[in-house]
């Protein structure tokens, strides 16, 4: 039989309205869930023993208003704020949080930073993980290290790509291209599809280039014997003119008239028209030749000083 009279609870959410709980009157189907955001809401405020007790009395108000309900519902015995506090006590991993809430990983983070606050269906979900945490029993104890089957290895990144000298996306630079055994820096980066490749790397300046590779980004690039060179490709291209050696970066662009351009892609006024390649039938007097194609990019970010 439901309830033929209000039900007080000692929540203020609920017991501010008129002192009681008048939704239980008339037998109203949404009532076990209104009681159920109520406490919730009020998790903030309310210690765990006084919690305790609610969650008994409206398990009786339960049973006597359907037993079934009582027996499929679970009333949440820690607060939003308990929850995402014990979760960063734990050290539990933003994967797993998000697995839970079946949300993406910025999800989680923003809920442990407290840009996101945890909702009422993900409260069973997230103790669960929490007693996992403990190792399934109550009290506390050392945060563990993140088991294996949660957190995946970070794969070990074997290739180092030479970094072999500067390109000026712009005017031509001249090249100082050195020998890979006298490269002394290196990028930790692997290339997918070019495993097997002979990869080398440059450091763009300049800024005719700058809507794809700002300066200071780096260029991994392929041979092009290796790698081909198809339309639309970023290329790196030397210039050998009587005893000096000049290289630019640039987009390789088929015309329609056969012709092959070079192109900045450049929000600068200065670099806004291509250059073109000699074609077979030209005399080569420039000694003009694509050297590497750009197979990746990479960029490296200072932290600020401690």
């Amino acid at each position: 039989m439901p309830p033929t009279r209000d039900v007080p609870l000692g929540v203020p959410a609920l017991d501010g309205r008129r002192g009681n709980i008048p939704q239980f009157r008339g037998h109203r189907p949404d009532a076990v869930e209104l009681l159920e955001d109520a406490l919730h809401s009020e998790g903030l405020q309310v210690d765990h023993d006084v919690r305790l007790a609610h969650r008994n009395r409206t398990c009786a108000v339960r049973q006597s208003h359907s037993r079934a309900m009582c027996e499929n519902r679970i009333v949440a015995s820690m607060g939003p704020s308990e929850i995402v506090e014990e979760l960063k006590r734990l050290q539990v991993p933003h994967d797993a949080i998000a697995k839970v809430i079946g949300r993406d990983r910025t999800a989680a983070t923003k809920m442990l930073s407290g840009k996101r606050s945890v909702k009422f269906n993900e409260v069973a979900g997230l103790e669960a993980l929490i007693a996992e945490y403990r190792g399934g029993a109550p009290e506390v104890r050392p945060a563990p290290s993140p088991p294996v089957s949660v957190v995946p290895p970070i794969k070990n990144i074997a290739r180092r790509i030479p970094v072999v000298g500067d390109v000026q996306a712009g005017v031509w630079l001249e090249a100082v291209v050195r020998e890979t055994y006298e490269v002394e820096e290196y990028l930790p980066i692997d290339v997918a599809g070019y495993e097997s490749a002979t990869l080398r790397a440059m450091r763009v300046v300049g800024p005719s280039m700058n809507k794809l590779y700002p300066p200071g980004r780096f260029v991994v690039l392929a041979d092009p014997a290796e790698a081909g060179i198809r339309n639309g490709d970023h290329v790196v291209v030397e210039r050998r003119k009587d005893s000096l050696t000049e290289i630019t970066l640039k987009e390789y662009v088929e015309e329609a008239d056969g012709r092959v351009a070079l192109w900045p892609r450049s929000d600068h006024p200065d670099y806004q028209e291509p250059f073109y390649l000699r074609t077979r039938d030209e005399a080569d007097q420039d000694g003009v030749k694509i050297i590497g194609v750009v197979v990746a990019d990479y960029r490296r970010r200072d932290r600020p000083p401690a």
